[in-house]
């Protein structure tokens, strides 16, 4: 508060929340010290949506400070059904986005490479409750880094989940098999490549048959 009686003063703090269909309310007062500072602490948990705020001179409505708009990003969760599986076989992402936004697009992200860019995958819709179920498949094997993006409303910004890697492996024909003991190891640890050559459209084993181990980095 500015001037020079400034100490003792009671400044009235007002709200409004986006989208609310109603004015500013009164939601705090405070007291200012012997500077004319004032302070107010909303506790964890309560400002969940985008407001605008701004405080009067209590017995003065024509002192009042400016308008302080707040935005806040929504919570997004993300789990994957699984971390490991093959092309073209399905898997799950589920999660909840905090606030309740049901009905709402949301949209599942795949990033590029190492760069910072993203790319959409595909989009699903937010349920009763704010929970959403994706389910994608990939055509091609390779560590998939994805998550999942609320584009962001009236009542909440722009929020993203923290990442899944999902690890898909190249489906294999049924008579020619590979598998290894471990698809994530550290540097300069080993691994077991294993697996079963058959006879070409059989299920008689072919034994004594050279296999060569190829590898790409």
């Amino acid at each position: 508060l500015q001037g020079t009686d400034v100490a003792g003063k009671t400044i009235v703090l007002f709200h409004h929340i986006s989208d609310s269909g109603q004015s500013y309310s009164k939601i705090s007062q405070a007291t200012t010290d012997s500077h004319g500072f004032y302070e107010f602490t909303r506790a964890e948990g309560v400002v969940r949506t985008n407001r605008s705020w701004f405080v009067r001179l209590a017995g003065a409505p024509s002192v009042h400070s400016r308008t302080v708009h707040e935005r806040v990003a929504a919570l997004v969760s993300l789990a994957a059904s699984s971390t490991s599986l093959q092309t073209q076989r399905p898997v799950t992402f589920a999660g909840h986005v905090a606030p309740d936004h049901p009905f709402e697009r949301i949209i599942l992200q795949e990033k590029v490479g190492s760069t910072e860019d993203w790319k959409p995958l595909t989009s699903g819709r937010l349920g009763p409750g704010s929970i959403y179920s994706i389910t994608y498949r990939w055509k091609m094997a390779g560590d998939h880094t994805v998550r999942v993006v609320f584009p962001g409303d009236s009542r909440n910004i722009r929020a993203e989940s923290d990442p899944v890697t999902v690890l898909v492996q190249q489906t294999q024909v049924a008579d020619f098999t590979i598998q290894t003991s471990d698809p994530i190891i550290t540097y300069g640890q080993s691994a077991t490549i294993s697996g079963k050559l058959y006879a070409r459209g059989g299920t008689a084993p072919a034994p004594n048959t050279a296999v060569t181990l190829c590898h790409r980095a």
